[in-house]
């Protein structure tokens, strides 16, 4: 729930201090209206419905008599009487500016005062579709669905919200296939960062490096004269992100993850390719035929993770 104490509320010209003779005694009412004027001292709360960007808005007021016409945009929600004390408002969407006019009644239908509200509404980011990141990305909204799965690749990635909701959305920095160039080391994956007061769901996280690029091929020589030119080593797998978690409230949400070494690659052959395989793929003459073949590349270096799931006070960490 947000918070939101007096937001832009003014008094209009039929406002407090401009009728306050006629909060005294109803004329040309049989009603006579003691106390409780409305006035602008509004608590309005706004609660996330089930479907995204959809917003229930609560609105509390003291005790008033008479009864309360509430309008949004011109058009009259409800007419309530004053000591309900609160209207609410349903189904309003996400990232809404509403412009709510409240009017205090008198028995006879008079406008004792008026008084307009202005509330804005949160809004929340739906992550519905596989996405791969181009470059850091920072994801803030009142909550945060996810969906589908995120690809950091070597970017990094930062979620800022009130509310997480995971439908066992995946959040991977690259795909198992991903391989770095010829004889190059992979990328390190992005570091995956989520801060909220409270989540909800399942999310599954993997934690990888991109894998090592193998090693050219040598070239076939002249069968009889040469052994063929030696292959290169392969490179170093990328260091796996880091996953950083900070749920402070309320966590209801199971998370799953895999810290893994990416593989390197692997050397290149001997003698295994035609001299007319591109020079980015092969080792080509000249090669000295007693050079020795190269060797596959070292594993990668697992990431960090650091989990903090409210209600546990502090941070597990483990790599």
């Amino acid at each position: 729930m947000k918070f939101y104490s007096m937001i832009m509320a003014l008094i209009l010209s039929f406002g407090l201090l401009g009728c306050s003779d006629e909060l005294g005694k109803d004329k040309g009412s049989d009603t006579e209206l003691h106390t409780n004027a409305l006035v602008p001292q509004f608590k309005v709360t706004t609660t996330g419905e089930a479907e995204p960007n959809r917003y229930s808005v609560l609105i509390e007021w003291p005790d008033a008599s008479g009864t309360v016409r509430i309008s949004e945009s011109s058009k009259i929600l409800a007419v309530v009487p004053g000591v309900d004390q609160k209207y609410l408002h349903a189904k309003v969407p996400g990232g809404h500016n509403a412009a709510y006019l409240f009017e205090q009644l008198s028995a006879d239908g008079r406008v004792l005062a008026s008084i307009p509200l202005y509330v804005a509404v949160p809004s929340d980011v739906v992550i519905s579709q596989d996405t791969t990141l181009k470059e850091a990305t920072t994801i803030e909204a009142e909550r945060v669905f996810l969906r589908s799965a995120i690809y950091t690749h070597d970017k990094s990635l930062y979620i800022t919200a009130k509310e997480v909701i995971s439908d066992n959305a995946l959040i991977r920095n690259f795909p198992a296939d991903s391989k770095a160039g010829r004889e190059k080391t992979g990328r390190t994956g992005g570091s995956i960062n989520i801060v909220a007061k409270r989540s909800r769901g399942n999310l599954r996280v993997y934690l990888n490096g991109e894998n090592g690029g193998d090693g050219k091929n040598g070239s076939i020589t002249v069968k009889g004269r040469h052994p063929g030119c030696p292959g290169s080593s392969g490179g170093q797998g990328g260091k796996a992100g880091n996953l950083n978690v900070d749920i402070s409230e309320d966590s209801e949400m199971s998370i799953s993850y895999e810290n893994v070494a990416a593989p390197g690659g692997l050397a290149g052959k001997k003698n295994s390719v035609p001299m007319a395989t591109p020079a980015e793929d092969a080792i080509h003459p000249p090669c000295h035929k007693e050079a020795v073949n190269g060797v596959d590349g070292a594993a990668g270096v697992k990431g960090k993770v650091c989990l903090r799931l409210a209600p546990s006070p502090k941070f597990i960490c483990s790599e």
